[in-house]
């Protein structure tokens, strides 16, 4: 039996649309983990929650062979399905089990108060970390250079994140972070580089970049646990 919480997302308005409706205009598709980051071609929530409502209401279990950043797999948990899904895009796949993953909030939120006092105290500054980074050729052309020495101490912070569900929540923020603060026009998912004449005046809050990424992601978390935590049973969902 579905409880208030639950009932409370999916019977809203987003879903209050006749069977024959797949327009979804003005639902929000940013709910819940779904507001992690960004994916090229993404589904919206609503699409893989109305297909779930109208044809899996007895389902137990749900493979989504496709599954790109796990927007079904999500739909299928917080109506207490488990879920698998597979991807050959390794990014997609970071997504997805972060989106999926439930670690303790209370643990997860002082993780992420840890964080925001080492930039307050400047004690960021203090890590040092190797600046090569394997697999990624001109570096230096890409990302300006306190961009790149910005971007090691954030790496190095994360690498040493014992709690794996964790670390997997700060890796999804670190991506949109490496993503908004390169040289690359972030309108598009292909890799152009911004004009000399936008470079000489960009100069992104690396720090800040990442603190706004993990508030905003701690508040859909936060909105999804509370759905999960209200089911009789745990879903599952492996990617």
């Amino acid at each position: 039996m579905l409880k208030t919480a639950q009932l409370s997302f999916i019977e809203s308005s987003i879903y209050e649309k006749p069977l024959d409706d797949w327009t979804f205009n003005g639902a929000s598709t940013r709910e819940l983990t779904h507001c992690y980051h960004d994916y090229p071609a993404r589904m919206i929530p609503q699409v893989a929650g109305k297909l779930l409502d109208s044809f899996g209401v007895s389902s137990k279990y749900l493979f989504d062979p496709y599954s790109g950043s796990g927007t079904s797999l999500v739909e299928a948990n917080i109506r207490g399905i488990n879920a698998s899904g597979t991807d050959l895009n390794p990014l997609a796949r970071l997504i997805a089990k972060a989106k999926t993953v439930t670690p303790k909030t209370d643990l997860l939120e002082k993780q992420i108060s840890v964080f925001n006092k080492l930039i307050l105290d400047e004690k960021l500054r203090k890590i040092k970390e190797t600046q090569e980074i394997y697999g990624i050729s001109r570096l230096d052309f890409w990302f300006k250079p306190a961009v790149i020495e910005r971007l090691v101490k954030l790496r190095k912070f994360i690498k040493d994140i014992d709690n794996e569900d964790i670390r997997l929540f700060f890796q999804v923020a670190f991506s949109e972070t490496v993503r908004e603060s390169s040289n690359t026009r972030n309108e598009e998912f292909k890799l152009y580089r911004y004009s000399e004449e936008k470079l000489a005046k960009f100069n992104p809050d690396v720090y800040g970049i990442m603190s706004l990424k993990l508030q905003r992601n701690f508040n859909g978390y936060k909105k999804y646990k509370a759905i999960i935590d209200n089911l009789k049973r745990h879903p599952s969902a492996n990617v």
